[in-house]
């Protein structure tokens, strides 16, 4: 594994994320402060569940007096995948897009400039993990395990990685330029002598 590259913060930033890796089975996680708080899979193509998902982190933004925000991979161009292995990855996003779409019409907060992407090789590199794929599957259910105490079974390689791009989130400069500047100045007010 190549050195991980150091995080834009050294503390989680003050936000609610739901981080996905959209694919036909979509991991999630459900990050507060950094913190797994709530994860699963489920199909794209299940818009109730996606509707749950999103529900509860607006409720746990909500609840906890913090911004929410959407974090989901994106795949840069090129690689093996053929063209429908891009379309089908590209659905499922738009099916996580139209459940934030469905939340904001009902008055929750998903703010659609806190909805975000992050190309994979960008949150992979944080942990050392541009690596080929199967063994990157590996590699991404121990980096979660070792960062969050959580153990999935191999089927559940996209949870972790969405545990992965949610702790990435947690720390990127992409996430904190797009929370609100009060809220990070009180932040960093707080945190000046750590």
């Amino acid at each position: 594994m190549k050195k991980p590259k150091l995080p834009a913060y050294r503390h989680e930033l003050p936000c609610v994320i739901l981080a996905i890796d959209p694919a036909n089975t979509s991991g999630w996680a459900i990050m507060v402060e950094g913190k797994p708080k709530c994860w699963g899979s489920l199909a794209a193509s299940d818009s109730d569940g996606i509707d749950r998902v999103i529900f509860e982190a607006c409720d746990l933004a909500i609840r906890y007096k913090l911004p929410l925000v959407v974090l989901g991979e994106e795949w840069g161009r090129g690689g093996i995948m053929g063209r429908a292995q891009w379309q089908g990855l590209g659905g499922a996003w738009t099916a996580w897009k139209y459940g934030c779409d469905r939340a904001r019409a009902k008055g929750l907060p998903v703010v659609e400039s806190r909805v975000l992407r992050v190309l994979q090789k960008v949150w992979r590199s944080v942990f050392g993990l541009n690596l080929g794929r199967e063994v990157v599957k590996a590699y991404c259910l121990r980096a979660a395990r070792e960062r969050t105490g959580i153990e999935l079974p191999p089927e559940q390689h996209d949870v972790a990685e969405a545990l992965l791009i949610g702790l990435w989130g947690a720390r990127a400069a992409a996430v904190g330029a797009k929370l609100p500047a009060k809220l990070m100045e009180r932040w960093a007010a707080e945190r000046a002598d750590q």
